[in-house]
Protein backbone atom coordinates (compact mmCIF):
# COMPACT_ATOMS: atom_id res chain seq x y z
CA UNK A 1 0.00 0.00 0.00
CA UNK A 2 1.30 3.32 -0.97
CA UNK A 3 0.94 6.86 0.90
CA UNK A 4 0.66 9.09 -2.50
CA UNK A 5 -1.83 11.06 -2.76
CA UNK A 6 -2.45 12.59 -6.42
CA UNK A 7 -2.58 16.39 -7.31
CA UNK A 8 -7.16 16.53 -6.40
CA UNK A 9 -7.63 19.00 -8.92
CA UNK A 10 -8.09 17.95 -12.48
CA UNK A 11 -6.45 19.75 -15.25
CA UNK A 12 -9.53 21.39 -16.53
CA UNK A 13 -9.68 22.53 -12.84
CA UNK A 14 -6.27 23.69 -12.48
CA UNK A 15 -6.97 25.88 -15.76
CA UNK A 16 -10.74 27.01 -14.44
CA UNK A 17 -9.36 28.12 -11.08
CA UNK A 18 -6.47 29.62 -12.73
CA UNK A 19 -8.51 31.66 -14.80
CA UNK A 20 -10.85 32.47 -12.01
CA UNK A 21 -7.93 33.76 -9.40
CA UNK A 22 -6.41 35.43 -12.37
CA UNK A 23 -9.76 37.22 -13.12
CA UNK A 24 -9.01 36.63 -16.57
CA UNK A 25 -11.37 34.91 -19.33
CA UNK A 26 -8.48 33.27 -21.55
CA UNK A 27 -8.31 29.66 -22.51
CA UNK A 28 -4.68 29.32 -23.14
CA UNK A 29 -5.17 25.55 -25.47
CA UNK A 30 -0.90 26.04 -25.86
CA UNK A 31 -0.96 24.78 -22.17
CA UNK A 32 -3.29 21.77 -22.23
CA UNK A 33 -0.68 19.44 -23.49
CA UNK A 34 2.44 20.14 -21.20
CA UNK A 35 0.51 20.37 -18.31
CA UNK A 36 -1.36 17.16 -19.43
CA UNK A 37 1.92 15.41 -19.31
CA UNK A 38 3.07 17.26 -15.99
CA UNK A 39 -0.52 16.44 -14.01
CA UNK A 40 0.05 12.92 -15.09
CA UNK A 41 3.61 12.38 -13.84
CA UNK A 42 2.63 13.72 -10.49
CA UNK A 43 -0.57 11.78 -10.08
CA UNK A 44 1.17 8.82 -10.72
CA UNK A 45 4.79 8.52 -10.64
CA UNK A 46 5.85 11.66 -8.09
CA UNK A 47 4.56 9.53 -4.98
CA UNK A 48 3.51 13.08 -3.17
CA UNK A 49 2.93 13.41 0.17
CA UNK A 50 -0.39 15.37 1.12
CA UNK A 51 1.83 18.31 1.71
CA UNK A 52 3.81 18.02 -1.15
CA UNK A 53 0.27 17.22 -3.25
CA UNK A 54 -1.08 20.44 -2.23
CA UNK A 55 2.32 22.55 -2.49
CA UNK A 56 2.58 21.32 -6.25
CA UNK A 57 -1.09 22.16 -7.02
CA UNK A 58 -0.96 25.35 -5.50
CA UNK A 59 2.89 25.78 -7.53
CA UNK A 60 0.33 25.19 -10.94
CA UNK A 61 -2.29 27.70 -10.15
CA UNK A 62 -0.11 30.10 -9.40
CA UNK A 63 2.60 29.50 -12.43
CA UNK A 64 -1.14 29.17 -14.74
CA UNK A 65 -2.62 32.35 -13.40
CA UNK A 66 1.12 34.37 -13.97
CA UNK A 67 0.81 32.94 -18.01
CA UNK A 68 -2.98 34.16 -18.26
CA UNK A 69 -2.33 37.59 -16.65
CA UNK A 70 0.94 37.49 -19.04
CA UNK A 71 -1.69 36.61 -22.24
CA UNK A 72 -3.72 39.40 -21.26
CA UNK A 73 -1.22 41.96 -21.01
CA UNK A 74 0.08 41.08 -24.60
CA UNK A 75 -3.15 40.77 -26.00
CA UNK A 76 -4.03 44.71 -24.41
CA UNK A 77 -0.41 45.90 -25.05
CA UNK A 78 1.58 44.09 -27.70
CA UNK A 79 4.12 46.63 -28.10
CA UNK A 80 5.27 45.08 -25.02
CA UNK A 81 6.93 42.54 -27.22
CA UNK A 82 9.20 45.37 -29.05
CA UNK A 83 10.65 46.49 -25.62
CA UNK A 84 14.03 46.19 -26.01
CA UNK A 85 16.14 44.11 -23.39
CA UNK A 86 19.66 45.50 -22.32
CA UNK A 87 21.00 43.33 -19.60
CA UNK A 88 20.96 39.92 -18.84
CA UNK A 89 18.12 38.32 -17.71
CA UNK A 90 17.64 36.13 -15.00
CA UNK A 91 14.99 34.38 -14.20
CA UNK A 92 14.37 32.21 -10.95
CA UNK A 93 11.06 30.36 -10.50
Amino acid sequence: MTNAHPVKLSVDELMAKARAVADVDIVDDEVVEPLTILHRSLCEEANLHEEGAAAQTNKLLRLLANRLRMKRDFLRHPEIAEQPIHDPLVIMA
